[in-house]
C-alpha cells in the first residue's frame, strides 16, 4: 500500500519556486494532501531528504515537472547528482507518467537533456500563465484526474464529483425577492462559484422597488451545499455588514441599507449612486494614458489610499481589489470603494491578486494591509504600462512608458515585491510615494 503521494512535484527550489507551491496547494485542496508529495511539505523536519525523494518517486503514479526560466541554467540538468534529473530518470524508468508545467520557459528539446530524461521533450505539456492561472491548473487537475485512476477512486466522496449546479444566473431585467423586499436587476450580475461548488457569490446593480424605491447593489452569499466554506463565506460577509454600520459616516464608504439572512444565503443591499468605476474612466486599456490624464488618474488613486487606509487603521483589509471596485464622481474629485472585499473571490477577469494569497506563505495580522497595497500597485502598473504585472518579475514602468518619472519604478518596484514586508506598510504609505511621482510628473515627466 502507498503511504506517500500519488502525484509528485518536481521543482527547483530556485526556478519559480512560488509555483511549485500555487501547484501543490491546488492538488492538495482537490485530491488531499496525503496524495501530493511535495518536498517541503511531505518530508518530516529533520529527516534526510534523500531517503524520501525517489522512494516517493517509485510510490507515484504521476510525476508534474514545474520547469521556469532558470531551469537549465549553470548546466545542472547535465550532473548525475542533480535531485530534479534523478526524480525524472527514476520517473522515465518506472514509466511513471511525467506532465511538465511550463512558467515563461521554451519548451525543452532532447538536445537540452541527458539520454536518462531526454523523453521529458516528448511529454505533452501544460503552461501556467499568472493571467489565465485558474484555468491552467483546471485543465492540469482534470487531467490529473483522467489518468491516475487511483485519485479517481479515492475521490468517490468528493463534494465536488457530486455537486449539483448552481441555480440559474440572475439576469438583466429579472425582478427577484429577497426577504420581504423585491429588486429589479440592472445588468448582467457577477458570480463566482466556488471550486468545491459549496456557495456562491454574487454581485449585482439593481433597483429596489419596495418597501422604499431606491438605487442598489446588491452583494450575495450563497449555499450549494452544506460545508464549512459556507459556513466561513456566510459569516464573513454578516461581518462585513457589522464593519459597513461602523463605518457608516466615514467619507468614501459604502453605505449598508439592509442586511438580508435566511438559511440559504446572506445578501448585503448597498445604496448605489450615480458615478462610474476606475476601470471606466481610467482603464486599463490597450495603451497608456497620455501626460495629463496619467496626473489625474494617479490623483484619484492617491485619494483612494485615503478611504482605504480607514480600512487599514482598523485593522481591516480589501483583498479583492480591480478597477472595478474602485468608484470615481465628479470627475474623479470623488473616490469610494464598492464594497469591502472578499479574499475568496477573483471577480476580475485579469487577476491582482498578491503571491502570498496563492502562495502557502505565513502572514502576520498585519499583512493584509500590504497586500492591498500590491493589488494598487497592481492596478496603477496595468494602467500606466497597459500590461498586468507578472509575480514572476516585471519590466520597469519607463521601460514600457518613457513618459513616467524614475519615481515611479522604484515605488512600483517596492510594492510589487513577493516578499510583503518590503512593500510600504500600508495605504497611506503608498499615498506618500505616489505623491513624488505626481510632483515629479506635475515638473514636466521623467527625472
Amino acid at each position: 500500500m502507498r503511504s506517500v503521494g500519488k502525484i509528485f512535484i518536481n521543482y527547483r527550489t530556485d526556478d519559480e519556486h512560488w509555483a511549485a507551491a500555487f501547484i501543490n496547494d491546488t492538488l492538495s485542496d482537490r485530491f488531499g494532501t496525503g496524495n501530493v508529495f511535495f518536498a517541503s511539505k511531505s518530508i518530516p523536519l529533520g529527516d534526510d531528504f534523500e531517503k524520501h525523494l525517489l522512494p516517493a518517486v517509485r510510490a507515484s503514479a504521476a510525476l508534474v515537472a514545474v520547469i521556469g526560466r532558470r531551469w537549465l541554467e549553470h548546466g545542472r540538468i547535465q550532473k548525475p547528482d542533480d535531485w530534479v534529473r534523478r526524480e525524472l530518470a527514476e520517473a522515465f524508468r518506472l514509466k511513471i507518467p511525467v506532465i511538465p508545467v511550463l512558467l515563461n520557459a521554451d519548451r525543452l528539446t532532447a538536445g537540452d537533456l541527458p539520454p536518462d530524461i531526454a523523453p521529458l521533450a516528448k511529454c505533452q505539456y501544460i503552461r501556467l500563465d499568472h493571467r489565465n492561472h485558474h484555468n491552467d491548473l483546471a485543465r492540469l487537475t482534470a487531467e490529473l484526474f483522467t489518468r491516475v485512476q487511483e485519485l479517481a477512486a479515492d475521490d468517490t466522496g468528493s463534494t465536488t464529483a457530486t455537486a449539483p449546479p448552481p441555480d440559474e444566473p440572475w439576469q438583466a431585467g429579472e425582478e427577484v425577492q429577497l426577504g420581504s423586499a423585491s429588486f429589479l436587476l440592472q445588468q448582467q450580475t457577477e458570480e463566482h462559484v466556488s471550486d468545491t461548488h459549496t456557495w456562491a457569490w454574487r454581485y449585482a446593480p439593481a433597483e429596489r422597488l419596495d418597501p422604499m424605491p431606491a438605487p442598489v447593489f446588491l452583494r450575495q452569499v450563497r449555499r450549494l451545499r452544506r460545508s464549512t466554506e459556507w459556513q466561513q463565506q456566510r459569516a464573513a460577509l454578516i461581518a462585513e455588514a457589522d464593519l459597513l454600520k461602523e463605518l457608516d459616516t466615514v467619507p468614501g464608504m459604502p453605505r449598508l441599507l439592509e442586511a438580508i439572512r435566511d438559511a440559504d444565503h446572506v445578501t448585503l443591499v448597498l445604496r448605489r449612486t450615480k458615478a462610474s468605476t476606475l476601470r471606466r474612466v481610467y482603464g486599463p486599456t490597450t495603451w497608456p494614458l497620455d501626460h495629463l490624464r496619467t496626473v489625474d488618474f494617479l490623483l484619484a488613486v492617491r485619494r483612494f489610499c485615503a478611504v482605504l487606509h480607514e480600512l487599514h487603521k482598523r485593522g481591516h483589509s480589501h483583498r479583492a481589489l480591480s478597477p472595478d471596485v474602485i468608484v470615481l464622481a465628479g470627475n474623479g474629485a470623488e473616490v469610494s470603494i464598492r464594497d469591502l472585499g472578499n479574499a475568496a473571490v477573483a471577480a476580475d477577469p485579469v487577476t491582482y491578486q498578491a503571491p502570498e494569497q496563492f502562495l502557502s506563505l505565513r502572514q502576520s495580522a498585519g499583512d493584509g494591509a500590504r497586500t492591498d497595497v500590491y493589488q494598487l500597485a497592481a492596478i496603477v502598473y496595468h494602467v500606466l504600462t497597459a500590461h498586468p504585472p507578472s509575480p514572476t518579475g516585471s519590466p520597469p514602468p519607463t521601460a514600457v512608458n518613457p513618459r513616467l518619472p524614475s519615481s515611479a519604478d522604484e515605488l512600483l518596484a517596492r510594492a510589487l515585491d513577493v516578499v510583503p514586508d518590503v512593500r510600504p506598510a500600508d495605504a497611506n504609505a503608498f499615498s506618500a510615494g505616489l505623491s513624488t511621482v505626481i510632483d515629479q510628473l506635475r515638473r514636466g515627466g521623467p527625472a
